[in-house]
């Protein structure tokens, strides 16, 4: 098994799926493409992109009508996350040349958010204030893994404060996207634990590639 609808709502992606088969509409795919600490695509990518497109493929033949897939490249999460601009630049015209050979297309999510709705020349939401009490009213497993990646992957030292501002920069991201592309399906190799900061859409959670392995393709070394 490929992929799973985990979302709180079990139906939302099969719903999806039958009003665009009722009226022949298009499938569209939103998804994140993250930047770890590498320059170039490497075969851990090539592997997801090519398992992914296998039953990308076997979907539309299921289906029977078009499917697209844009891919939103997180700089904003690399900039938090301390990957210098020359290094994560450099992963993202790899990535960007890569996917464009398999026919996806893919956009910076600093560039994505400047745009905002219908063109306009600003985000929908750009600014959001996590404050010592908002973070204290998470459950605390929620703040423990967010900590716990900040401490693994953040470069600037300070788990806490990294942590914040991921989460930060995540409803930011969710919320314009959820008003920008209402329609979307977000297609995600997020566990459904993390769905509190995926946008108010149907999801499809796909593993990365086969024997469920999840581990994000940008964080891998090979």
């Amino acid at each position: 098994r490929c992929l799973s609808d985990w979302s709180s709502d079990v139906c939302s992606s099969d719903l999806a799926f039958r009003s665009r088969m009722l009226f022949s509409d298009p499938i569209s795919f939103i998804a994140y493409w993250g930047i770890g600490k590498k320059r170039k695509v490497g075969a851990a990518e090539k592997e997801a992109i090519a398992f992914q497109q296998e039953w990308l493929q076997r979907l539309q033949r299921l289906l029977l009508v078009p499917i697209t897939v844009e891919f939103l490249l997180t700089d904003t999460h690399a900039k938090v996350n301390g990957i210098p601009d020359e290094l994560a630049n450099e992963y993202i015209s790899s990535t960007t040349e890569f996917l464009v050979g398999y026919g996806y297309k893919s956009i910076c999510m600093s560039e994505f958010l400047a745009r905002g709705m219908s063109g306009r020349p600003s985000a929908i939401i750009s600014e959001y204030v996590v404050d010592s009490n908002d973070w204290a009213a998470l459950p605390t497993a929620m703040t423990s893994e967010l900590e716990r990646l900040a401490h693994k992957r953040s470069a600037w030292g300070e788990a806490r404060s990294s942590a914040i501002e991921y989460y930060r920069q995540n409803l930011i991201e969710s919320a314009n996207i959820s008003l920008v592309r209402p329609t979307d399906i977000f297609l995600t190799y997020q566990l459904p634990s993390m769905g509190f900061m995926t946008p108010c859409l149907p999801h499809l959670h796909t593993y990365v590639s086969s024997g469920r392995n999840v581990r994000r393709p940008w964080f891998e070394e090979k």
